[in-house]
């Protein structure tokens, strides 16, 4: 601490004369600079752009047309000013790399843009026609014959005005889309790839495929095969097997395991038929189907049986039978019929023999014994014995059962 304080003490006096030297240095250069400024404008130019002078009357010239042109006066003067100045700047910076890359924007390519709606903004606001909205190609041509016979102040507004901006901006065009389509190629690469084609060699060589030459003629011996192999161990080597013996055992039921099941099952019927708890009677004897006191529409019981259960009297048990992979002992336990459900009966008058299409009996007949048949049931005939006797219906005697529900 006690170094940079000597230090601090001794050099202030150093650093403010350091200081007021570069001031007044740094007034002098701007003095010097005015000067050389003073001195380019009264000999007409303003600046150089890469050896390309600026002249001090035409951007006078330029400022003055595009303040007429957009009316700009006082204070805007100075901003218009310098926004000409840089515009004309970027101008020859560009024109330089135009010409080093060979842009060019012709006589032909004006002309061609001037009549086409790519037009620019001034022509297109004079010469569109305000009905129709279309630019009138007619006027345009009309009046570029005219202007181009210009002279003087008017050909010079017409080259101010729209030969020159249409020209720079044409040209810039080309020049950003001759960037977008070009590709970096550093100088180190082009060297690179210069070097590596001279170190390239040629070759002459003679190929002879193999499928050419017939394999009777190569005699291939096991000292070959086992040289070779030695020499790529690595690409025959394998790992360890394993031999595993095992014994395996089916899980399915023999003949005599079935005839045991079915025999333990039938042992059960009597004493399931005569319990009247049916709940604790399956829960006693380990049944791999619970009980579900619920009752079940016909429609919705399953099994190959269900048409012989559900005809079964109440409290008669029904099996052993198999359903699936079980041994099944089924009882019904009780059937109730709904309220929209019916119980009929029929007797069936047959017309035609529905496997030989042949006519049994005529409409007319069949109506009529249909007719006597209905009188004598209402006047106390039996309708089992007349079902029997005249029905023609092949299957007898069978209860016709809507909606019958069982459990």
């Amino acid at each position: 601490m006690q170094i940079i304080q000597k230090i601090r003490d001794k050099g202030a006096a150093i650093v403010i004369v350091v200081i007021a030297l570069s001031l007044i240095g740094f007034i002098l250069m701007d003095a010097n600079l005015g000067m050389s400024r003073t001195a380019g404008g009264e000999q007409g130019t303003l600046g150089k752009v890469n050896g390309q002078k600026i002249d001090k009357q035409e951007l006078e010239d330029k400022v003055k047309m595009y303040g007429e042109q957009y009316q700009v006066k006082g204070a805007q003067m100075n901003m218009l000013r310098q926004q000409v100045w840089e515009q004309m700047v970027r101008t020859k910076v560009e024109e330089a790399e135009y010409e080093k890359l060979g842009i060019t924007f012709s006589p032909k390519e004006l002309t061609s843009l001037i009549f086409s709606e790519d037009a620019p903004y001034v022509l297109k606001q004079a010469f569109t026609d305000k009905e129709t909205g279309q630019y009138d190609l007619a006027k345009v041509q009309q009046w570029w014959t005219t202007a181009k016979k210009w002279k003087g102040e008017q050909r010079q507004q017409v080259e101010s005005q729209i030969v020159e901006p249409t020209t720079e901006e044409a040209l810039r065009n080309k020049y950003s889309g001759l960037l977008a389509a070009s590709a970096y190629y550093p100088g180190w690469l082009k060297e690179k790839e210069a070097a590596e084609a001279k170190a390239f060699a040629s070759i002459s060589y003679v190929s002879v495929p193999y499928n050419v030459i017939a394999d009777s003629t190569i005699k291939v011996t096991d000292e070959d095969i086992n040289n070779y192999v030695s020499k790529h161990k690595a690409k025959y080597q394998q790992e360890g097997g394993r031999q595993v013996a095992y014994v395996s055992f089916s899980t399915n039921p023999s003949a005599a395991d079935s005839a045991d099941v079915f025999k333990a099952v039938g042992d059960l019927k009597a004493n399931f038929a005569a319990d009247s708890n049916v709940q604790a009677f399956l829960s006693r004897n380990s049944s791999q189907r619970n009980y579900d006191d619920a009752w079940m529409p016909r429609s919705v019981i399953t099994g190959a049986q269900k048409d012989t259960l559900v005809q079964l009297p109440v409290g008669t048990v029904y099996g052993p039978y198999v359903d699936g992979s079980s041994a099944i002992l089924a009882k019904l336990v009780k059937t109730r019929m709904l309220g929209d459900s019916i119980k009929c009966r029929h007797i069936l008058i047959g017309t035609v023999d529905r496997e030989t299409g042949e006519q049994l009996t005529p409409d007319s007949i069949a109506k009529q014994r249909a007719d006597s048949i209905e009188m004598a049931i209402r006047g106390g005939a039996s309708f089992d014995e007349l079902e029997t006797r005249l029905s023609t219906d092949k299957v007898a005697h069978k209860e016709k059962d809507a909606h019958p529900q069982a459990r």
